[in-house]
């Protein structure tokens, strides 16, 4: 769907924004006409990548990293923060040779064949990238990491073992080396309050200290930590006309936690969790990345 909505996006943007398009897909494709949909990007990550290949080239160091369909196609721009952020530590981005999608939209409605197939394409560039070039692999979503280290061969019997701790979150793996003072990350003051919400595969691996320690290290920031509580969509669970009612239940003590923090906007790791957010409350979400991007010196 991204590949075809990129080249016209503004067109498909204001498209399904109508009512009367949002009440069709309500009726064809069981997509709750309150739902709004995710917005998609006038070009790709890919493609302004092919104009920073070059540089960064340049840099003694190198990480590889899995974009997803999200930074691809809905929000270039957490891509290009996350380029920002590792160059001015010293470190170069490289992408995998082919990359589809995670597949948890595909497992998540029960098509396990095709999502394997996506699964064995990621896995040899994985392997690739980790094995033959050395690089670790870095991924802005909670979900495409936690899909990569353990549904690929729990769920789906694709092996990434050898290759796992290979396979980081990028708040982690800055984390990491910050701690180990093996890189530098200048950040200038930004007066913010912000609320940290925690996504179900976050929590499941364990990661939401490295985020919060990283968010922890801005200058000015007021850091607010909302209370562990699911948002609610669940991927795809909250599009669907049969979910929507129950999504919305399930997040609503999470959206009264929002708009009481008082805070200036909401950070996540997870895509989804933003768009629900974002369509729920009032405040606008974005990603730790691309805070610290923001306040690079």
């Amino acid at each position: 769907m991204g590949t075809l909505s990129t080249p016209f996006a503004p067109l498909v943007n204001a498209t399904t924004g109508l009512k009367p398009v949002r009440k069709l897909l309500d009726k064809a494709l069981k997509i709750d006409s309150h739902r709004e949909l995710p917005k998609y990007s006038f070009g790709t990550f890919r493609q302004w990548y092919r104009g920073q290949a070059a540089h960064q080239a340049s840099f003694g160091q190198q990480v590889a990293f899995f974009h997803g369909c999200f930074v691809n196609y809905n929000h270039p721009q957490l891509g290009k923060d996350l380029v920002s952020v590792f160059n001015a530590m010293g470190i170069g981005v490289q992408l995998l040779k082919k990359e589809k999608c995670c597949g948890v939209p595909l497992i998540a409605n029960g098509f396990i064949d095709k999502a394997k197939k996506q699964a064995t394409v990621n896995a040899a560039s994985l392997r690739e990238a980790v094995e033959q070039r050395g690089l670790p692999v870095v991924a802005t979503s909670s979900t495409c990491t936690f899909t990569l280290r353990d549904e690929y061969p729990h769920l789906l019997g694709v092996d990434t073992g050898p290759i796992r701790n290979q396979i980081e979150l990028a708040t982690r793996y800055i984390w990491k080396l910050l701690e180990e003072n093996s890189s530098r990350l200048m950040l200038k003051s930004t007066p913010l309050r912000i609320a940290y919400h925690t996504p179900c595969h976050m929590e499941k691996m364990g990661w939401t200290l490295y985020s919060l320690e990283l968010l922890r290290r801005i200058p000015g920031v007021e850091l607010v930590i909302l209370d562990s509580q699911c948002c609610g969509i669940a991927g795809t669970y909250g599009f669907k006309k049969e979910n929507y009612p129950a999504s919305q239940l399930i997040g609503a003590p999470l959206f009264q936690q929002i708009e009481e923090s008082g805070v200036d906007l909401v950070v996540t790791d997870c895509e989804t969790c933003k768009w629900q957010i974002e369509m729920s409350t009032s405040k606008r979400c974005e990603h730790p990345i691309t805070l610290l991007a923001r306040a690079l010196a």
